[in-house]
């Protein structure tokens, strides 16, 4: 269930090429960093389906949708701004955190980006239907930016890549849009092929630089 990862990933990329991505503009609140000693002992490994996950780990999933719901339910995703884009951000961080921690031993669901988010709109359409319209949006999202091909699909590799743009800049604001672009795509990519101790891991270096602190 690792797909939250890959939504907030999005909503991050998003928002710095609603800023326009250049230099002196607001960067928006950066993906959320877990500390090592939170991190899973052991890879909890995969499952086929989601019907084979472990009924607290769906639940999570479950009380994780009823806690954004009202932060969500009333968001016009038309005309969103980017002010209003980096506030949400804001909002959802708190249980998106706790999302994270609370998965952390969860076993992976062994399929496609694609077919994690219809699982995921699914459970959200029946257990918090307000959130539905969120998922669609950061789906579509992911889904222009996946048409980049920037990415390897190889943990180390598209991470050494992403690492090209971090030396290259002193944050992600600098980054035209075209390289952000790029970068989302690569920013995707690991979060969807690397394993949960090394994506955590590699959050954190880079938290300073996405968020420019």
């Amino acid at each position: 269930m690792r797909v939250y990862r890959y939504l907030l990933v999005g909503l991050t990329a998003l928002t710095l090429v609603a800023c326009g991505g250049g230099a002196g503009t607001t960067t928006a609140v950066s993906a959320p960093t877990t500390d090592a000693e939170e991190e899973p002992a052991s890879d909890p490994g995969s499952v086929a389906s989601v019907d084979d996950l472990p009924a607290e780990c769906v639940e999570t999933l479950r009380a994780y949708l009823r806690a954004i719901e009202p932060v969500v339910a009333d968001v016009d995703f038309q005309s969103l701004t980017t002010e209003d884009l980096e506030a949400l951000t804001e909002d959802l961080e708190e249980a998106s955190v706790e999302y994270e921690e609370q998965i952390a031993d969860c076993p992976e669901v062994d399929q496609s980006v694609d077919e994690g988010f219809a699982i995921i709109r699914e459970i959200a359409a029946e257990e918090a239907p307000g959130t539905v319209a969120y998922f669609d949006f950061v789906a579509q999202f992911a889904e222009d930016f996946g048409n980049v091909d920037s990415a390897s699909g190889d943990c180390e590799a598209d991470i050494a890549a992403f690492q090209e743009f971090v030396d290259s800049s002193d944050s992600m604001s600098e980054l035209t849009a075209a390289e952000v672009t790029e970068a989302s795509s690569l920013m995707s990519s690991i979060a969807v092929v690397c394993s949960d101790e090394r994506f955590l891991e590699w959050q954190e270096e880079i938290s300073d630089w996405v968020s420019g602190g």
